[in-house]
């Protein structure tokens, strides 16, 4: 079996997620961060996740917050996987038939349960 083309790291925060590539001649910057958290805007129904909440917010006022980590454990899977599919299409830039010659290291912290663990596979 072939060696990955890239391998991308996360560590996936409670407040960040922090991704760095291997692959450091694709890009000027090899490492991207985004917050762990999708908003929805309680005016206009709009959903913002992970980069979009820096980029496309303007007024925070009226916002629901969701997040998928509490005390550094995963509580909502889906959630987080939402915020992962933003990290890698847009701050890395893993579209299409690129993510199946991609392997994906991901942080978990010390003694997590195994229920947990089942979840972040």
């Amino acid at each position: 079996m072939a060696a990955p083309a890239r391998t991308l790291v996360v560590d996936n925060g409670a407040c960040f997620v922090k991704a760095l590539s291997s692959d450091r001649q694709r890009s000027a910057e090899p490492w991207a961060a985004v917050p762990n958290l999708v908003c929805r805007d309680k005016r206009t129904k709009a959903l913002f996740v992970g980069s979009q909440v820096e980029t496309d917010l303007r007024d925070c006022s009226s916002l629901a917050y969701r997040r998928p980590m509490e005390k550094g454990y995963l509580v909502d899977p889906e959630c987080q996987a939402e915020v992962w599919r933003d990290l890698f299409a847009r701050r890395v830039g893993l579209r299409g038939e690129e993510r199946r010659h991609t392997s994906v290291v991901v942080t978990a912290p010390h003694f997590t349960p195994k229920r947990l663990q089942r979840e972040l596979n």
